[in-house]
């Protein structure tokens, strides 16, 4: 018998993160967990972040060049008006529009409709992280981040985090994304899984513990 699917979820929200601290940033930003009865399937999304946010990037550089160089200006050649200067502030607002609502909502959308439904759909997605069921020790939630150790001693660890208008997107988004991983440890055999919220532990799933 083939495998089951048993759902994903994708998100500009959700990334990889090079170990468990957040400050050191994500591996990838822009992410989906698949799921199936005998793996954990990852597929990055970056490249449709990146495209998405680089206005955004592009009109705050100009505005910064700008703004440095219409400074550096006015100190060389001691000019009392800087008749460009509202123009170069203009750029602020929509700055700001493009990073907070514009590319959040674009990447949202775009990275929606790359979500795979099924094992097929997976087929022709670049996955970078496959994880056998088999060799999972127990799965830990401990907001925002869900970490992964392997029989092996090894661990995975995922971030949701949220900027601009994607508060309450990345909210449903992690509550999906927890939702699928508390089906996927509770398959037979179980996984352990852990939530670790307010220095209280909540068994979400009970299998062998690691020693």
């Amino acid at each position: 018998m083939g495998e089951t699917f048993l759902g994903g979820v994708a998100s500009p929200y959700i990334g990889r993160l090079a170990n468990d601290a957040l400050r050191d940033g994500f591996t990838t930003r822009g992410y989906g967990p698949y799921f199936t009865d005998s793996h954990l399937i990852g597929v990055p999304y970056k490249k449709i972040t990146s495209r998405t946010f680089r206005p955004a990037y592009v009109i705050s550089l100009i505005w910064i060049v700008s703004l440095v160089s219409l400074v550096a200006y006015a100190v060389l050649t001691g000019a009392q008006q800087l008749y460009p200067l509202p123009a170069v502030m203009g750029l602020v607002p929509v700055a700001l529009a493009f990073l907070v609502y514009l590319s959040p909502r674009q990447a949202t959308n775009r990275t929606r409709r790359q979500e795979a439904t099924s094992i097929n759909d997976l087929v022709d997605q670049p996955q970078d992280l496959v994880l056998e069921r088999s060799n999972i020790s127990q799965v830990t939630y401990q907001f925002p981040m869900i970490s992964i150790l392997m029989k092996s001693g090894e661990w995975y660890y995922f971030g949701v985090g949220s900027w601009g208008s994607g508060y309450g997107h990345s909210r449903k988004r992690l509550t999906v994304l927890l939702s699928l991983f508390q089906r996927f440890c509770s398959q037979s055999p179980p996984i352990s899984m852990f939530d670790r919220r307010r220095n209280q532990v909540e068994i979400l799933s009970k299998g062998e513990i690691a020693s």
